[in-house]
């Protein structure tokens, strides 16, 4: 029943009138009636993978299998890392492909939500059987706390390693040696090419920090300026300095700046949880990011300065907004709606005057929403092609 979405592409395409009638059975099918492929295309995207539909009912089924059978597993939701080192006498290691790491607050932590079209899920997808993505996230850190979790974080040197049993590493094993016969002949990242091994090497490391650091003074998430920059050269360091126990010059460092913050969203947000004030804004944020680039650029380090990239969408909507509405005679119609305000809709804008448009981009004022994980995909993806097309997503 479900060939029927396999067998039906086999149309012939030089006979327009036939064609045409599939066209039209096709998009039928897409508003969801069923009818052209017998219900099955509501979960399937060619009959035999899985649509958006099909993969959240997946997940909805296997987290109910976890919890009747794992409840335990619920308690694994803010594990700090390192929690589950193997004991002395375990033997077991995992092996993987090398590492794309994303170490960051809660904006990379909020990273991995795929209904909010998290940017580190569209990694995870480019990236499969080429590199594992890393999200060492942690909702609520700063720079400062950074700095004390980043042992347990970034990758460490076998010298630096203590002997035990646990912690020898495996030199040589049958499946990886084919693996890496086949890396000769096609060039990484080919996926057919690409293989688990052992010795995985952090490729990839991006530090997003800044949108704690730069919260009010009042707040404990605070972190002064200069104290700041400080803080991210030191994590820098860590990875490329020769005398660091974490020492790894061939990973790859890319920094990302905070975003920009929405304030009267952050107002609304933090006065609607009890809060006296709110700790988040934006002119403040925007020294932090300033900060981010200015090390960056010290340390000849790539970037991706996501606050001024939201700002000027933000501010280029609201702009393009104001000359269609003045384009606009404002003409009350029958329906609720003036002109200007169908000319914006029409230009596909958002009315979002209520907060001063930076709601197209963020969800609380602070955090991503879907659009603005997306940008954060685009920016990131293109600093890596420009930096390192070796790596291009």
């Amino acid at each position: 029943m479900a060939g029927n979405i396999i067998t039906a592409v086999n149309i012939n395409k030089n006979k327009p009138e036939v064609w045409a009638k599939h066209r039209k059975s096709v998009k039928q099918a897409r508003l969801g009636n069923g009818k052209y492929y017998d219900g099955y295309d509501e979960y399937l995207e060619d009959g035999l993978h899985l649509n958006s539909k099909g993969n959240e009912l997946l997940f909805r089924l296997i987290s109910a299998t976890i919890d009747r059978n794992w409840p335990e597993l619920h308690d694994y939701e803010n594990t700090p890392p390192g929690n589950n080192v193997p004991a002395e006498g375990d033997t077991y290691e995992y092996p993987m492909y090398d590492v794309a790491l994303a170490f960051g607050d809660s904006i990379t932590q909020h990273g991995y939500e795929y209904e909010n079209s998290g940017w580190l899920t569209h990694f995870s997808a480019r990236y499969a059987r080429r590199m594992d993505i890393l999200n060492r996230g942690f909702s609520g850190y700063n720079t400062t706390r950074a700095k004390q979790v980043a042992p347990l974080v970034f990758p460490i040197r076998k010298d630096a390693l203590k002997k035990s049993t646990f912690a020898k590493r495996i030199e040589s094993i049958k499946a990886m040696a084919l693996g890496r016969r086949v890396l000769k002949k096609s060039k990484w990242p080919s996926r057919d090419g690409t293989f688990p091994t052992f010795n995985p090497k952090v490729q990839l490391c991006i530090l997003f920090f800044g949108a704690n650091d730069s919260a009010n003074s009042r707040d404990g998430r605070h972190t002064p300026l200069n104290e700041y920059s400080e803080n991210l050269r030191y994590l820098v360091n860590m990875l490329h300095d020769p005398e660091s126990q974490h020492y790894s010059p061939d990973t790859r460092i890319l920094i990302i700046t905070p975003p920009a913050v929405g304030d009267k969203m952050t107002e609304e947000y933090f006065k609607d949880r009890g809060w006296k004030y709110n700790p988040h804004k934006n002119t403040v944020t925007k020294k932090y990011a300033e900060a981010a680039v200015a090390v960056a650029r010290d340390l000849k380090l790539p970037f991706v300065d996501t606050w001024t990239a939201v700002e000027r969408r933000v501010q280029g909507s609201r702009k393009r907004k104001l000359m269609l509405s003045s384009t606009e005679v404002a003409t009350e119609t029958t329906t609720t709606e003036s002109n200007a305000e169908q000319s914006v809709k029409r230009a596909g804008l958002t009315n979002t005057d209520e907060y001063d448009g930076y709601d197209e981009y963020l969800v609380d004022g602070l955090h991503l929403n879907s659009k603005g994980n997306e940008l954060l995909f685009k920016l990131v993806s293109e600093a890596i092609n420009r930096n390192w097309p070796e790596l291009r997503p």
